[in-house]
């Protein structure tokens, strides 16, 4: 998605590459449905900004989707489409309210950063697109964080564009610094007026934190450990004839053993009284 992002910014919204970007948008798309932030945002950027390039912008990307489309029904079937459009997993307001302040609570400092940063990120054209990006993933993780079983992944498009706004407003410091001489013809260095200086003075203090944070690091020793069970677990699943049925579906693949049920997803339909328990019995019953 990153790499689109790249490909949009440098095509100009206009050539060959400006399509590409469309392209590895959508492809991004296809590994994780839920990564829709960078490209609401520039559909919105486009809308705002370079109304000129909208229409094109709008053309690729249906074309595009309609034949990936239909590419996965000639692939997969109708079972495809059920899969990704009709989840069923629990959703909750109350539950999207308090796993967010949870969650958001991992990212604070880039909270802080990227407020501080905001304003100098705006002032570019980029960097708008960029502010859409955090706006649109922040949307987007207070709802997905409202579902059962969502974690920190949610997050993750936020983390990644308050990064890039922070980038921003970092190099606008530079070019403050190289564009402002002194007397003698020196280069003066950031003033402490400029909101860039105080976001890197936030982050070396917010640095001090950073050892304490090391000794949860703790639990990544135990990787070696959770390695020799899932090899276990595998070594075993193999073993057995005909199909399997696991919790977690990556020990099946690596087993050798195709896709047969997903537990997580079974259960919430059962919860939400879309599917019949007595056919999920008998199916696993009868193997």
């Amino acid at each position: 998605m990153l790499l689109g992002l790249l490909a949009f910014f440098a095509s100009e919204q206009r050539g060959w590459l400006f399509l590409l970007a469309a392209g590895l948008m959508l492809a991004a798309g296809f590994v994780n449905h839920l990564l829709l932030p960078i490209p609401l945002a520039a559909t919105l950027w486009l809308a705002l900004h370079r109304r000129e390039a909208l229409a094109v912008w709008l053309v690729a990307c249906a074309a595009l989707l309609a034949s990936a489309l239909a590419l996965c029904f000639g692939a997969y079937g109708s079972g495809f489409f059920e899969s990704v459009f009709r989840d069923a997993r629990g959703w909750g307001l109350d539950r999207a309210f308090s796993h967010s302040g949870e969650w958001f609570k991992t990212a604070l400092p880039l909270l802080l950063l990227g407020a501080l940063a905001l304003p100098s990120a705006w002032r570019r054209a980029e960097g708008r697109l960029v502010v859409y990006y955090a706006a649109v993933s922040a949307a987007l993780a207070i709802s997905v964080l409202g579902g059962t079983g969502a974690g920190m992944t949610a997050i993750f498009d936020l983390e990644i564009a308050l990064c890039l706004i922070i980038g921003l407003a970092i190099g606008r410091l530079d070019e403050d610094g190289r564009s402002a001489p002194a007397e003698g013809g020196f280069v003066v260095g950031p003033r402490p007026g400029n909101a860039a200086w105080w976001i890197l003075l936030l982050a070396l203090g917010l640095s001090v934190l950073s050892p304490l944070r090391l000794l949860e690091a703790r639990e990544l020793w135990r990787g070696s450990e959770r390695a020799r069970e899932a090899g276990e677990v595998i070594a075993l699943l193999a073993k057995q004839p005909g199909p399997v049925a696991c919790e977690d579906l990556s020990l099946s693949y690596w087993a050798g053993k195709g896709f047969e049920i997903d537990f997580f997803l079974v259960g919430q339909k059962l919860e939400q009284g879309l599917i019949d328990p007595r056919v999920v019995t008998e199916r696993l019953r009868t193997g």
